[in-house]
Parts: structure tokens; C-alpha cells; sequence
């Protein structure tokens, strides 16, 4: 088995500049414990958990 078989093409993301909240509220409605975190033109630059 691959990574590729088993991972989230376009996983959600969000922002540097969203607030702990607005995560902690996206965390609860679809039953995450991370999120990546990208830039203005899409890179990835962190992984908030």
C-alpha cells in the first residue's frame, strides 16, 4: 500500500491569519485534530494540532 492509496488529495486548509477559534470551531464540525496551515498562494507552512 502507497501513501497515495490512502491520503487526502486536497485536504482542507487554513490560514495564518485565522483565529485559534475559527480552528477549534472547524476541529469540532468535521471531527479533525489537525489542520494544514498555507499561505496566500497555497504552500504549505505549517501543520496546526
Amino acid at each position: 500500500m502507497k501513501i497515495r492509496d490512502i491520503m487526502t488529495p486536497y485536504p482542507m486548509t487554513v490560514g495564518p491569519e485565522q483565529t485559534v477559534g475559527e480552528v477549534a470551531r472547524l476541529f469540532m464540525e468535521h471531527k479533525i485534530d489537525g489542520i494544514p496551515v498555507a499561505d496566500v498562494s497555497g504552500r504549505l507552512i505549517g501543520l496546526f494540532t
